[in-house]
């Protein structure tokens, strides 16, 4: 529990000095909760990958993601057969760099970074497709603003042992137990 609440207040944290960032420097950034939670899970789960191994997934992610948008309108139509195609091309180039890796690169970051993209530029693309040259990297570079912010807050929290209970969680747990078991039931009140 305490590994916990300290990991959720320093997201917290690096929530307010995203949006003092983003007003200082006159940044829009609509997506401040949304890049904080992709950091933070980039940043919290472990795995055999290492830290190294998880930033580069999630790069591959992005890359291919930004280069299938670009695919997508150059050579696929906005119809449910170009729609099909941009998801396989990007969800099989993934796997398929992350494969070669062996589990260096792990899968799931790398779909994390492709959700980032999807879920900061998709809205604008089909707005307003013809301005993919710069809404696509303007939308991503705004996202990827807070989740470095938390990425970096959630490594902080050492992902190693995120999740193994320490002795002052077990000491805390047991307390909550008690209070939880000397606490007069409805039926007595």
């Amino acid at each position: 529990m305490g590994k916990t609440f300290i990991a959720g207040l320093l997201l917290a944290l690096a929530a307010i000095v995203t949006i003092i960032v983003s007003s200082v420097m006159g940044l829009d950034i609509d997506s401040v909760f949304f890049g904080l939670t992709v950091g933070a899970v980039l940043a919290l789960v472990n795995d055999k990958s290492g830290v190294l191994g998880r930033i580069g997934g999630f790069l591959v992610g992005v890359v291919v993601t930004m280069a299938g948008y670009i695919i997508r309108i150059l050579a696929l139509n906005e119809s449910l057969v170009g729609q099909i195609l941009f998801a396989v091309i990007v969800a099989l180039l993934i796997a398929g760099i992350c494969a070669v890796t062996s589990g260096r690169l792990p899968i799931w970051s790398g779909f994390l970074g492709a959700g980032l993209v999807a879920g900061s530029y998709e809205a604008s693309f089909l707005a307003a497709p013809q301005d993919i040259t710069t809404d696509l990297f303007t939308n991503v570079s705004q996202a990827l603003v807070p989740m470095a912010i938390a990425f970096l807050a959630g490594i902080f929290v050492k992902p190693e042992i995120v999740g193994v209970e320490t002795s002052e969680d077990a000491e805390i747990d047991k307390l909550e137990s008690e209070i939880a078991h000397d606490a007069p039931k409805k039926s007595e009140v």
